[in-house]
This record gives structure tokens, sequence and C-alpha cells, in this order.
């Protein structure tokens, strides 16, 4: 009974531990890539997206959030599953449970807009705000500096939606800045707080 009581008590201990322990998933290489997906789609979706096609807007930038969110879950994925220890573990699922509610709310707030241009136009900004939401509630796991990231995001949802009654927040470079900027600023941030130590 003593036994199965100091168990108890020394797997609390450890999932409290494991909850201010910072968490190092993220690399700087892979959120670089997102970035430049980001910037590269701002070029190409002129070519695949006609002027007031709304539809053809939203489901361009949904299929390039799904391949970064299965390229960044595919490394996480294999560092858990292969990588990680008991303990690196709990971080990744403390983690996850901070952020992941972001990546659910990004689409319902999609398949709410239900293709109205006058919703759509919001999109943009939305989607940014939750990321923005997402990176600031997952900050106690991650580098203090993520915090500008966030920021970051945040600032860009305000401009996007000043935008947005004017359609502008639908032009290539609304979506392409805003993410493509934001995931290398959140690369750089992450190399220089911790990935630049691990070099040295």
């Amino acid at each position: 009974m003593k036994t199965q009581k100091a168990e108890n008590q020394l797997a609390e201990i450890y999932a409290q531990i494991s909850k201010t322990e910072l968490y190092q998933g993220f690399k700087a290489r892979p959120a670089a890539i997102t970035g430049l997906s980001g910037l590269v789609a701002a070029l190409v979706q002129p070519y695949w997206v006609e002027p007031q096609q709304i539809g053809a807007f939203v489901d361009f930038w949904v299929f390039i959030a799904i391949v970064n969110v299965m390229f960044i879950g595919s490394i996480l994925g294999y560092r858990y599953l292969y990588l990680e220890n008991d303990w690196e573990r709990a971080k990744t699922r403390n983690m996850l449970m901070q952020f992941g509610p972001c990546l659910f709310a990004g689409a319902l707030v999609t398949s709410a807009s239900d293709f109205n241009y006058n919703l759509v136009a919001y999109l943009p900004g939305l989607w940014s705000l939750i990321l923005a939401l997402g990176i600031l509630a997952a900050r106690p796991y991650l580098s203090n500096h993520l915090f500008w990231n966030g920021m970051y995001y945040l600032a860009a949802a305000m401009v996007l939606f000043w935008l947005a009654p004017n359609g502008l927040s639908l032009q290539p470079w609304g979506m392409g800045l805003t993410f493509g900027i934001g995931q290398l600023l959140g690369a750089a941030i992450i190399y220089w707080d911790v990935e630049r130590y691990e070099t040295e």
C-alpha cells in the first residue's frame, strides 16, 4: 500500500516537473522550410487562383497548411516514437495539449466560412490570430523569445482584419508574407535560443 502511494506521488511529481521543462522538439530547419513554402505559395497563387475565386483561395491555402502540418507532424511523430524517452514524451504531450486546440479552431472557422466572400476575406486574419494564440498558449513549454513570434502573428492579424473589408487580405502577399515571415522568424528564434548552443 505504501509502495503504491509512493509510486503515485513520484508519478505526480514527474508530471509536474515535465510541465516546467523546455520542449525542444520544434527545430529551426523544418520551421524555416514551412516559412519558405508560404512565400513560394504566394508566388504560385496568382497562377492557381483566379481573382474572386474565393473557394479556390480557401482550398489553395488549406492545402498548403495541411502539407505543412503533416510535414511538422511527421517529424514530431518520428521523434516521439523513436528518439524520445518517457520524460521527453511527457513534454511533447504537454506541449501538444496547449498548442493542439488552435489547429482544431482553425479548421472550425474555415469550415464555418461556407465560402462566403465577406467571411472568407477575414479568414487570413483569423488564421493568423488563432496561430498567435496557439503559440502564446504553448509558450510555457517553448523558448521565451517565441513570445515575439506570437506577437508578430497577432499584429499581422490586426493588419489582415483591417484589409479584409476591401478584400485585400486575399491577395497573395497577405498570406505569403504573414506566414512566410512568421515561420522564418520562429525558425530564427529557435536557432538563436537553442540550436546554436548545440553546435558550439
